[in-house]
């Protein structure tokens, strides 16, 4: 059964490429604990904790400040969802890295409607390095999702047939 709304497609195509993604990542994530002794994780993940415990909010983690908290955020709905713990934490990498494949078959199939698939499928089969960072809550995921999000606004936009260029100026 294919469904026919492209809502439910690409709906179903997410949740496959989610469950796929998590069950690759399936040994990292099952021994999240011992992987969450990484140097930026375990300081940022007690930094989100104290947070929601009620701690001043800010905008920048203490040891870094290249990068925000957004990813951070990201795990507290898991936090709630699952206690907190390290999987929790870790979740968001997979969800960023899910969406960011999807977003990569869009701009694929944009592009040449043939290849949407092909994307996809290399794209879910990466080499080792890329699968342990996959499982790592860094802000790479969410600058690479947010990437293909303007890339494929940026399409939208040049292929419209309003050629209102004031539009190019917000990405």
């Amino acid at each position: 059964y294919m469904p026919t709304s492209p809502f439910l497609r690409y709906f179903f195509g997410l949740l496959f490429i989610i469950c796929f993604v998590f069950s690759f990542r399936y040994p990292y994530l099952a021994n999240a604990d011992f992987y969450l002794t990484h140097i930026d994780e375990a300081p940022h993940a007690w930094l989100i904790k104290s947070l929601i415990d009620g701690a001043p909010f800010f905008f920048y983690f203490s040891d870094k400040n290249y990068h925000g908290i957004t990813i951070g955020l990201a795990a507290i709905p898991f936090f709630w969802a699952l206690g907190v713990n390290s999987l929790a934490y870790k979740l968001p990498a997979i969800m960023f890295h899910s969406l960011y494949i999807l977003t990569s078959y869009f701009i694929a199939r944009r592009i040449d409607k043939k290849i949407g698939l092909l994307v996809v499928f290399i794209l879910l089969l990466p080499s080792p390095y890329v699968t342990t960072i996959t499982t790592l809550n860094w802000p790479h995921h969410l600058i690479a999702l947010l990437g293909n999000i303007m890339l494929l606004i940026f399409m939208k936009l040049k292929q419209s047939e309003q050629k209102d260029k004031k539009n190019l100026v917000f990405l």
